[in-house]
């Protein structure tokens, strides 16, 4: 059985769930899997709980907002009270709310910044970002627009597009250079891309910003979709050797926390990106 907290001062012991709360909670799961309004035959028959216990539990959740009942076939909806919740811990708050501790437990362990950025159009954005306390550091601009191709978060994004979308996205425009090392060639770009796929790993080596250097990974929502991207960034005099290979492996523990916070249950991606070389991947963008 879990433990619970107890309040300060009180002796620790076993504590039990509440039989009542996680009926109602399997009510509620009930519905969220039918995905359409049920009536109380139906759910009974689901949770193995007689008409009458169901009906008790469904009105009371109708009384404080979490259920709605349509008059005409007395079948019960998720109500307004669910809805609001929901929707104010869903999508970009709810990745905001797991990411903004991990973020900044990851800058302080680093003393890097670190980041999470989401597509936007044909661009990526950073919604959230943490310094840490060097005086040499990277800022981190949420909100600006920044290229795709330019970035590590931007790879990781573009990496998630379908093959098509990402030959839309290359077809009729040239790859803006915004450094010497900036990639420029639609070929180069479809190979990182492919390698971020397969490594799940991303690496700006002063492509967008001289003297920067930024790895990224991707974060997953329940469905495995690429939601956003991770990143750690800093100063490329800092961001060598034993430096980079320890920022790559407590970026990727991050990005696999925050992934399982948002109720992702793959791990071979994480796995993947942990073991990828990536001071071999910087020689040979060198090389090339």
């Amino acid at each position: 059985m879990p433990r619970g907290r107890l309040p300060k001062g009180k002796k620790a012991q076993t504590v039990r769930p509440i039989r009542s709360v996680l009926r109602t909670l399997e009510l509620l799961k009930a519905l969220g899997e039918l995905g359409a309004p049920a009536g109380i035959s139906e759910l009974a028959r689901m949770l193995g709980l007689s008409p009458s216990t169901v009906y008790r539990i469904a009105y009371t959740l109708q009384s404080e907002g979490f259920l709605s009942q349509d008059r005409q076939s007395g079948k019960y909806a998720v109500g307004p009270t669910f809805v609001l919740i929901a929707d104010r811990w869903s999508g970009r708050r709810l990745l905001e709310a797991k990411a903004r501790p991990v973020l900044r437990r990851l800058a302080d362990e680093l003393n890097e910044s670190a980041g999470i950025a989401v597509g936007r159009d044909e661009s990526v954005v950073f919604t959230l970002a943490e310094e840490p306390r060097n005086f040499l550091r990277v800022h981190l601009r949420v909100g600006t627009p920044l290229p795709l191709h330019a970035t590590a978060v931007g790879k990781v994004i573009l990496a998630s597009w379908s093959d098509a979308e990402i030959d839309a996205f290359l077809q009729g425009r040239p790859l803006e250079r915004y450094t010497e090392h900036t990639v420029t060639s639609p070929e180069r770009l479809r190979a990182e891309l492919a390698r971020i796929r397969a490594t799940g790993l991303a690496v700006n080596d002063e492509e967008f910003v001289p003297g920067v250097r930024c790895l990224a990974v991707p974060v997953r929502d329940s469905s495995g979709h690429v939601v956003a991207a991770m990143t750690v960034a800093g100063p490329a005099s800092r961001m060598t050797g034993e430096k980079l290979t320890r920022c790559q492996a407590a970026l990727v523990q991050a990005a696999r926390e925050v992934s399982a916070e948002l109720g992702y249950r793959g791990g071979d991606e994480a796995a993947a990106a942990a073991q990828e070389d990536v001071l071999a991947w910087l020689t040979a963008g060198e090389a090339e």
